[in-house]
C-alpha cells in the first residue's frame, strides 16, 4: 500500500471514530443547574398592646376659700359641705373646725347649732358618707351654707328651680318630696316639708337620702 493510501486509511478510521463518539459538530449541552428554591423566612407579628387609660377616681378637695369657725364661706358641692367631705374622718372635721360641740352620737357630728351634721359610715375610723345642713333657730339664711348659686336651707323651690333647670323632682325615705343634682358620683338632695321651702340639704354617694340623721 503507497503512503498516500496509508494516509488516506488513517484519516478515514480517525472520522469513523469521532463521528460514532458524538463528537464533530456538536456543542456539548450544558449540565442543568440545580433549581434553588427560596426559602421565606416567616417574621412572627407582635400584637399590638392595648394600653388601657386608668379612669380617675373622683377626690373630695376642700374650699381652699372657707372659713372654719364661718359657715357662711362653706360652700354645698358634690365633694360635701365645706370641710364636711365625703369619705374624710369625722374626728378630722372635728379637729379642723374646733366648734366645741360633742358628737350628738357615735359617728354623727352636728356643728353650729345643728346648722351642719356630719355622718360618719359604720367603719373605723367613722368616714363622712352624708354632709347635710338644715334648720337652725340661731342661724339666718345669709350665715348658712349655700351652692354657687346661692342656694341653701331655707330657699325655694322655685328660685331652687330658677337655678338648676335641671333638678330631678322625688320622694325622700319619709315621703317628703325634693329634688336632686348629680355629678354622676354624688347626689344633692334638697328636701321640704311643706313642698315650697327647702328644709334640708345632704350630699352623699347615694342616690336617695335618708332620715334625719341627729336629735
Amino acid at each position: 500500500m503507497g503512503a498516500h493510501k496509508r494516509v488516506a486509511a488513517i484519516v478515514m478510521a480517525a472520522a469513523i471514530a469521532l463521528t460514532a463518539s458524538g463528537c464533530v459538530g456538536e456543542t456539548p449541552a450544558p449540565s442543568p443547574s440545580p433549581t434553588v428554591t427560596p426559602t421565606r423566612t416567616s417574621t412572627p407579628t407582635t400584637p399590638a398592646t392595648a394600653t388601657a387609660t386608668p379612669t380617675p377616681t373622683p377626690t373630695p378637695e376642700a374650699d381652699d376659700a372657707y372659713d372654719p369657725a364661718d359657715m357662711s364661706t362653706w360652700d354645698i358641692t358634690y365633694s360635701g359641705i365645706g370641710p364636711v367631705l365625703l369619705d374624710r374622718p369625722v374626728a378630722e372635721v372635728l379637729d379642723e373646725v374646733a366648734s366645741g360641740e360633742e358628737p350628738c352620737r357615735p359617728g354623727i357630728a352636728s356643728f353650729f347649732d345643728g346648722g351642719v351634721v356630719a355622718v360618719g359610715g359604720g367603719s373605723d375610723p367613722a368616714l363622712v358618707v352624708v354632709a347635710t345642713t338644715g334648720p337652725s333657730k340661731n342661724l339666718d339664711l345669709s350665715e348658712k351654707p349655700s351652692t354657687d348659686a346661692g342656694i341653701a336651707a331655707g330657699s325655694t323651690f322655685d328660685e331652687l328651680l330658677a337655678a338648676y333647670p335641671d333638678a330631678e323632682a322625688f320622694d325622700d325615705a319619709t315621703g317628703r318630696p325634693g329634688y336632686r343634682l348629680t355629678d354622676g358620683t354624688s347626689w344633692i338632695h334638697f328636701t321640704s316639708v311643706d313642698g315650697q321651702t327647702i328644709n334640708t340639704i345632704d350630699v352623699s354617694r347615694m342616690e336617695l337620702n335618708l332620715k334625719e340623721y341627729c336629735g
